[in-house]
């Protein structure tokens, strides 16, 4: 319990910060030890700890003038926030010791990732794809997920995989009946209610049980894989013939439109896309597939969790995209280095540009494209170790 203490710990609306409790554990370790056992077994979670700021966090994109361009983010109390982790812990191994979160969902999972939700997905694209197969890849977008998440459905969904009795009524008590403000420049604070707010350290399991259903629901009844990873869901279709896979892609997006419509989320459909994948140079564009009776976007090239993909199954775009990414890098290495020591940039090194050529190696680096990002990173290492730009790389490679 001590290292979920963290000293550096945010402060929460009662101000206490993490390093007041952080330096006095010997003393509190034993009661806490006690309300943190006691809490689940009595089915209540402790008034005080609660309550939770909303802060809005801008999204990075979109007008900043626009309420839409914010995400909330619900500031815990320190202690809340123990409390809360080792709840998680014991949740969390508790799903997964009985294989209770469908195999298709890879998000805030431990061994997954977005890279294992990547990989997932445009293998079995491939394992699809052939002279005689066509496949079509649907992206949806929920409209504030977090937000629409019904406290009765998710605690009748908690029921039936067996959480139940005393520790349904403490899910009720604690998060979703917390205490909420927002801060407001001019009128103060003001009471909010959002049904699982993100920042929660339980709010991630939480939607992970409440939308798990639909993977199995969904399964059952059409032939397509679903693929999650939190929100972010993804449809892959494949049919021998267009109109075959046209049919079943709308069958999917109705199903799928069905399922949220029962469980009260929301489809963004405008920034719903779908992709057709095909060997040939040229895919399909002529598709029309609807949802709520709008039609999904077709693109030829879409952004998957960071991996760029094509129509036509080449990394050439997502080479070139990084390829841009890391030259920025490699000037601001370029510029660092009268200012910093070597150890400082490999620090950066390892931050900043390593995470990027490693992220999805296993699908792009067998491509004949793929030497643009070596040539990359040899361009970075000469630039940290003062060589020049034809110098064999390989001794740099070595000393570093």
């Amino acid at each position: 319990m001590a290292q979920l203490a963290s000293e550096q710990q945010g402060v929460g609306p009662d101000k206490i910060p993490g390093k007041i409790l952080f330096s006095s554990y010997n003393i509190i370790k034993f009661p806490l030890l006690f309300v943190i056992n006691e809490s689940p077994k009595q089915g209540i979670f402790l008034s005080s700890l609660k309550m939770s700021r909303i802060a809005s966090i801008y999204k990075n994109k979109g007008n900043v003038n626009y309420l839409k361009n914010y995400r909330p983010i619900a500031i815990q109390n320190v202690l809340a926030k123990v409390f809360e982790k080792i709840y998680y812990r014991q949740l969390m191994s508790f799903l997964e010791k009985e294989n209770l979160i469908t195999a298709c969902q890879h998000g805030f999972r431990q061994g997954r990732s977005t890279a294992s939700a990547v990989y997932y997905a445009v293998e079995h694209m491939l394992s699809c794809l052939g002279p005689k197969q066509e496949t079509l890849g649907m992206f949806f977008d929920f409209s504030k997920a977090f937000d629409h998440v019904n406290h009765y459905l998710l605690l009748t969904k908690m029921d039936r995989i067996g959480i139940r009795g005393i520790l349904n009524n403490w899910i009720r008590s604690c998060p979703l009946n917390c205490s909420q403000t927002v801060s407001l420049n001019v009128m103060g604070y003001r009471e909010s209610s959002l049904e699982v707010p993100q920042g929660s350290i339980l709010s991630p399991v939480l939607f992970l049980i409440y939308i798990n259903d639909l993977a199995f629901s969904f399964n059952g009844r059409v032939y397509a894989q679903l693929l999650f990873y939190a929100d972010d869901t993804n449809i892959l279709v494949s049919a021998p013939s267009y109109s075959n896979l046209l049919d079943k892609s709308k069958l999917a997006a109705n199903h799928l439109s069905n399922l949220c419509k029962d469980n009260l989320l929301n489809l963004n459909v405008e920034k719903c896309q779908m992709i057709h994948f095909s060997h040939s140079r040229k895919a399909d564009q002529s598709l029309l597939v609807k949802l709520n009776q709008k039609s999904i976007q077709q693109v030829s090239t879409i952004k998957f969790l960071c991996i760029n993909l094509s129509s036509n199954i080449t990394w050439e775009l997502h080479i070139d995209a990084l390829s841009v990414k890391l030259s920025t890098t490699c000037y601001i290495f370029r510029q660092l280095r009268y200012s910093v020591s070597r150890d400082i940039l490999l620090t950066v090194y390892y931050g900043y540009f390593y995470p990027h050529i490693t992220y999805g190696l296993l699908l792009w680096g067998s491509s004949p494209h793929s030497n643009k990002i070596f040539k990359m990173q040899k361009r970075a290492v000469r630039i940290i170790a003062w060589k020049l730009h034809d110098s064999p790389s390989k001794p740099i490679f070595n000393s570093l």
